[in-house]
């Protein structure tokens, strides 16, 4: 029974994680991982740990670097409260869904089948949203109660909105890009998916999702599309795979008219580039600007894991360099090579656009960790009847 609210839970952590719970400051996925880790280990007499020496490398490099930081240096940019609330909760999350309870009965075929049904209605309401407010001009509501940010309901356009970007159950479009695209991911690259939903149709679900993505206006959303699809077409063109191709030229075909008539994707695309100040290019590069006036040595090895400046917005690639720096990065990097050289095709592609995700998003932190994981450390059966976990070492 722990075993089922722990994949439902990990199926549902990003939306959790916009509200607020009980205690104050704690995020409600946060809290109800620790109240499912602590049941979980009363329910156990043993405890399994992840024998992954880089994963647990990273972790004791992030601990020791940040408390280093915070005794020995003056560098400072966040409160050292704030600091030591984001490793604790970061340590935390990872060695309980990773380290720990990915070694427990974790059935992958189970957590997938979640997996695919909220995703196709996460996508689906963004899809009701901007049809919505096109017919009526009414917005949908995204957030059901009290968020983390204290962001509330907004029937109307803010004052600098022009277009209504539509943020499903999220706070802010980029919010759905996270979400979907690992199952998008599957869709596209999985050799399992037949064994995992039976005929259902792989295609389908990733149109649906990739339309549901156009319909948010995110940049990083339209940029994640783009180039699943065109990995995708690359996949099936080195397999020679006769009948995906006669798919395949549809559906460009589709996409290159998509591309001159949407209004939606061209203003997706002037987000992006647009050259008046404002472009998320822009807005993104900035945290990388202010990698340069860190001291050499902060840049090797960062000023500790939560310590940044909160009016910057940082990617995870920035995040990661700011904060544990060089080396804390080349840990980063060699745990993902890890995965992708081990992984199936649909992981390697997960890898890929998790990159993608961390140069121009921000995806490193423990919420979105927990949730992409999961999917990356575990080997993939090749019978349908093996449900135990095996995770790649």
């Amino acid at each position: 029974m722990i075993e089922r609210l722990f994949e439902l839970l990990i199926a549902f952590l990003p939306i959790f994680a916009v509200y607020i719970s009980p205690i104050p400051g704690v995020d409600l996925g946060t809290f109800l991982s620790f109240v499912l880790f602590v049941a979980l280990l009363v329910s156990k007499r043993t405890v399994s740990i992840w024998k992954n020496g880089t994963f647990w490398a990273l972790l004791f490099y992030t601990l020791a670097d940040t408390l280093f930081m915070l005794l020995f240096t003056s560098a400072r940019f966040s409160t050292t409260t704030s600091i030591l609330f984001r490793l604790f909760r970061f340590l935390f999350m990872l060695i309980a869904y990773i380290g720990v309870g990915m070694t427990g009965e974790f059935d992958m075929k189970r957590f997938l089948k979640i997996l695919r049904v909220v995703t196709l209605l996460v996508a689906g309401y963004a899809i009701a949203q901007q049809i919505a407010f096109r017919l009526t001009g009414v917005k949908l509501i995204n957030v059901f109660g009290a968020t983390k940010q204290g962001v509330v309901f907004n029937p109307t356009l803010g004052e600098y909105e022009t277009v209504y970007r539509p943020p499903s159950v999220f706070l802010e479009p980029s919010g759905v890009t996270y979400y979907v695209i690992p199952y998008l991911c599957f869709c596209l690259f999985s050799d399992e998916y037949s064994q995992y939903f039976g005929k259902k149709s792989a295609i389908r679900d990733a149109l649906f999702i990739s339309i549901g993505l156009i319909a948010t206006t995110s940049g990083m959303g339209l940029t994640s599309i783009a180039i699943a699809w065109l990995l995708w077409v690359a996949k099936i063109l080195k397999k020679k795979n006769v009948r995906k191709t006669f798919i395949a030229v549809p559906l460009l075909a589709a996409a290159g008219i998509a591309f001159k008539t949407s209004n939606l994707i061209h203003y997706s695309i002037e987000r992006i580039f647009n050259d008046a100040g404002t472009s998320a290019v822009e807005a993104r590069s900035y945290g990388y600007a202010v990698l340069r006036e860190l001291s050499l040595f902060h840049k090797i090895f960062g000023t500790g894991f939560g310590n940044y400046d909160e009016t910057v917005y940082y990617t995870s690639i920035a995040d990661i360099l700011f904060c544990t720096g060089v080396v804390g990065f080349v840990l980063v990097a060699v745990f993902y090579l890890q995965l992708y050289r081990k992984g199936n095709a649909f992981q390697k592609g997960l890898v890929f656009l998790s990159f993608v995700l961390m140069l121009g998003g921000g995806i490193y932190s423990a919420t979105y960790l927990c949730f992409y994981l999961p999917l990356l450390v575990y080997i993939f059966p090749n019978r349908e009847d093996v449900t135990q976990p095996k995770l790649q070492c």
